[in-house]
């Protein structure tokens, strides 16, 4: 046998994009809310995914990821990963 037909293939993995927006009242008030829009596919640059929906804060994103079959250590990382950046992929 040869090395390659040893070697186990690659799985290849879809991929989920997670996008936060936050939006503020005009006029500078404190007011703040976080919207996070979730796609699936399009392994490279989102290009070719479809709409999986939208959450409005961080509980509402754990419960639409949970749905969709991310695993809970995979949920807890992207929480973290949202708090300080604007996309991730889990």
């Amino acid at each position: 046998m040869d090395n390659e037909s040893e070697q186990p293939q690659s799985a290849t993995r879809d991929v989920i994009h997670i996008v936060r927006h936050e939006r503020s009242k005009p006029g500078g008030n404190e007011w703040r809310r976080l919207d996070f829009s979730v796609s699936f596919g399009g392994k490279k640059d989102g290009v070719g995914a479809f709409d999986v929906g939208t959450a409005y804060g961080f509980d509402d994103l754990a419960n639409l990821l949970s749905k969709v079959g991310v695993s809970q250590p995979d949920v807890a990382e992207a929480l973290q990963a949202l708090r300080t950046q604007p996309k991730h992929e889990p």
